[in-house]
């Protein structure tokens, strides 16, 4: 499949996506209250809609010579825009909306690969996963020193296994994967502070922002580019 023809195919694809994401969002929202503290910053249908078709877009680029692993990528990026909504809106990443990205983005990693006779790429996968998930908890012991438990919440820690998931299945060795881990982490960390001081017009550091959608951002990022960041 051309490339021109994949990106428009996903673009098609995104605008239900991301009603359906949208819609989906706006249970978990309207079931939670905003904590003392936090500031709502909840994205309209107007933005998602947009923010989706250009996540599938891009995926539909990134992976035209392999309709199989861009299903995957489509499937577990659809979730991953369920939770950047959520966290927006109320600075949450919900447990099943994660372990579903994770159970869905196995699934996919284990098919796909023992179908297309890769089976290896499994064991980067998951390795991707542990290792990511191993970091991410070591940046919240951190953060809950230096900033308590405002600044990086268990949520995030958990959203990394899925993270790590799609980063390490598109590997091809441990060097690549530490790379990617680290870009993806510099990027998602940086973003995160930069563009909540801009929303939140200009809490302080210590006040609460989410940051689960920055790190998603970041391993797109990553994932869209990572044949440049290697130099493949």
């Amino acid at each position: 499949m051309s490339h021109p023809i994949a990106a428009a195919a996903s673009a098609l694809l995104g605008v239900p996506a991301g009603w359906l994401a949208w819609l989906w969002a706006q249970r978990f929202i309207e079931g939670r209250r905003l904590e003392e503290g936090d500031t709502e910053v909840r994205l309209p249908l107007g933005t998602a809609l947009p923010l989706a078709v250009a996540v599938f877009a891009s995926l539909g680029w990134r992976f035209a010579s392999s309709p199989a692993t861009l299903g995957v990528y489509l499937v577990v990026f659809a979730v991953l825009m369920v939770l950047l909504l959520v966290d927006f809106g109320r600075y949450c990443l919900p447990d099943p909306l994660v372990a579903l990205g994770l159970g869905l983005g196995l699934a996919g990693v284990v098919g796909v690969s023992v179908a297309t006779g890769e089976s290896s790429t499994i064991e980067l996968a998951v390795a991707g996963m542990i290792i990511t998930l191993v970091v991410y908890v070591a940046f919240f012991l951190i953060a809950l020193v230096l900033f308590g438990n405002q600044a990086f919440g268990l949520g995030d820690v958990k959203l990394s296994a899925v993270l790590g998931l799609v980063i390490g299945w598109i590997t091809g060795d441990y060097r690549q994967l530490a790379a990617l881990i680290i870009w993806s982490v510099f990027i998602g960390f940086l973003s995160g502070p930069v563009a909540s001081l801009v929303l939140l017009r200009g809490v302080k550091m210590r006040s609460p922002f989410p940051q689960g959608p920055f790190l998603i951002l970041g391993t797109l990022a990553v994932v869209l580019f990572s044949s440049q960041i290697l130099g493949t």
